[in-house]
């Protein structure tokens, strides 16, 4: 028998991203992606003896959206933080910051459409495509129409 979900812990299901952190270049591990509208997305960094001294920092994401730029600040303490959800965006570049200290070149991170993503209202119908299918449909009919009453 199946276990019930309040026995899984929530930690299988979040997404980790892990950025290491050397030399003040955040570089992420592997080839992560970010699924837009997410918000089980965990940050996971790994720093050289530089940052030993700071406990405290600042997660910075950079994004793009509609063609207007603008950063989200993230405070954390020790390596981990959660991401917010993501929307409309392509890629988020993330930097990090502890006193005086910080990434000189960001980690970037492409982000990928969700179902949060898709538009928020239906596209508008083509009148002319529309009108053009009616009138095929009715040519067809009174054709058949014609047809039967001929056959009749």
């Amino acid at each position: 028998m199946p276990r019930p979900m309040s026995f899984i812990r929530k930690e299988v299901f979040m997404q980790e991203i892990v950025l290491d952190i050397r030399g003040r270049i955040a570089a992420p591990r592997g080839m992560p992606q970010i699924v837009c509208g997410s918000s089980d997305t965990v940050l996971r960094c790994t720093f050289d003896s530089e940052w030993a001294a700071y406990p405290d920092k600042t997660a910075y994401l950079h994004v793009v959206r509609d063609g207007v730029p603008g950063c989200t600040e993230v405070p954390f303490s020790g390596s981990t933080c959660l991401l917010p959800a993501l929307s409309g965006v392509h890629e988020v570049r993330i930097g990090i910051s502890a006193g005086a200290l910080r990434t000189a070149a960001p980690a970037r991170i492409p982000c990928v459409p969700g179902i949060t993503d898709l538009p928020a209202e239906e596209a508008p119908v083509r009148t002319d495509l529309f009108l053009q299918l009616t009138a095929e449909i009715n040519r067809i009919l009174s054709s058949r129409n014609r047809q039967e009453v001929k056959n009749g």
